[in-house]
């Protein structure tokens, strides 16, 4: 619990004078209304510096017009702690189950290496596009004074493994820039990091045999936009199947591109509040019916959303709301759709029926049996063509049962 120090008007002239002219401080009932020179001309910086020193007194600042601040305590806030651990907990599991199944297709191996592939060529790739997500928000909120807080991890246990995280911070950003910063390198660190785990994929799924005569995945075609498409074509084919570590990084793309979504408190719905605060819930809103619509074509969708309506689907204000956003900041803000543009896929991943198809030899007969101990063989000719992506195991039966074999 944070100490709470008792402060007098000449204290607080004495911090906010580090960084703003004061013409005046009017104290209320422990409430402290700063009267400054226009917050504008100042660097934007400087008010995520003041709500700093603040903090450590046990007091936070919010502006009221571009010429007053409020200075009053900071106000207790719930932390989340057990249910951000356990989330956590649940998007590792996910990711297990659901790169487990895709690995012991992709090798055909036993259930113990199956569980080892899985963690080194899936689970581990992921969640180092995970931490390097996080990586990039605690840059963001370092650069910006702020103390990083972990997010809500989201688990997917039907599709990916993992829908990304909901930013979740224990203070409110004290300015724009902090929002813009934090939550776009996020979503770049995570989109880089995953189009490396591609590429490694790829040069693994060149170097490593198979050690099956042909892969029998769940996945039997992955979906890909038309710009990343022909800037990977040779790592990422348009059908087919990935290496289990492509496999991460593409979840990866998709991933740090849904959170990219202006909406509530996922990346670009902080950015979105940043630029057009109030009016960013009508964004919101146009984004959560785009999404219901994908939802149709990949039900997994919805899993994100429904946490995100349950936290709020319009994002906070920063702490500094008055102050102009500088052209870095717009620009920043403006690239946040290239992600979305280079990375957003509407169906990810497609189960194709097998195609195949089967045509008799010429041969003719008819098998009299006058003893059941005198036997009659007979050859004919069956033919199996594969038409598709994915290799296909026949299998035959006869009824009534006899004995057969199949030579190919």
């Amino acid at each position: 619990m944070k100490l709470k120090m008792a402060v007098t008007p000449e204290r607080i002239q004495q911090i906010v004078g580090r960084y703003y002219g004061v013409k005046r401080i009017r104290e209320e009932e422990g409430e402290f209304e700063v009267e400054v020179e226009d917050i504008d001309f100042y660097p934007e910086d400087y008010f995520s510096m003041l709500v700093s020193d603040l903090r450590k007194m046990g007091y936070v600042a919010f502006t009221k017009t571009k010429n007053e601040i409020i200075i009053i305590e900071e106000p207790e806030r719930s932390k989340r702690s057990l249910l951000k651990i356990l989330m956590a907990i649940a998007t590792v599991i996910t990711l297990f189950y659901v790169g487990y199944s895709y690995v012991s297709s992709y090798f055909s191996s036993s259930l113990l290496m199956s569980f080892l592939e899985t963690l080194i060529y899936f689970v581990i790739p992921a969640l180092i596009i995970l931490g390097s997500r996080e990586f990039g928000r605690y840059l963001g909120m370092k650069r910006n004074s702020m103390q990083y807080s972990f997010p809500i991890f989201v688990p997917d246990p039907i599709g990916m493994g993992t829908m990304g995280s909901i930013n979740a911070p224990n203070v409110a950003y004290p300015s724009k820039r902090a929002m813009v910063e934090s939550s776009l390198l996020s979503v770049v660190f995570g989109f880089l990091v995953s189009l490396i785990f591609v590429i490694i994929g790829g040069y693994l799924s060149l170097m490593q045999r198979i050690p099956v005569s042909g892969v029998r995945s769940p996945i039997l075609q992955i979906g890909s936009p038309l710009i990343f498409q022909a800037a990977m074509r040779s790592f990422v084919p348009s059908d087919g199947v990935l290496f289990p570590t492509a496999y991460a990084g593409w979840v990866g793309i998709i991933v740090s591109a849904f959170n990219a979504m202006p909406i509530g408190f996922l990346d670009g719905g902080l950015i979105s509040s940043a630029m057009l605060g109030k009016y960013s819930q009508y964004v919101s809103y146009v984004a959560i019916v785009a999404i219901i619509g994908l939802s149709i074509l990949y039900p997994s969708w919805l899993i994100l959303l429904v946490f995100v309506l349950i936290i709020g689907i319009r994002g906070p204000e920063p702490l500094n709301n008055v102050g102009r956003a500088s052209g870095y900041v717009k620009i920043l803000a403006l690239s946040i759709g290239i992600i979305i543009l280079i990375g957003l896929v509407p169906i990810p991943f497609h189960t194709l029926p097998p195609q195949f198809s089967v045509s008799y030899g010429q041969t003719q007969f008819v098998v009299y049996s006058v003893s059941a101990n005198i036997s009659t063989n007979v050859s004919c000719f069956l033919n199996v063509s594969n038409h598709g992506t994915s290799p296909i195991t026949p299998g035959f039966s006869i009824s009534p049962a006899i004995p057969i074999s199949v030579k190919s």
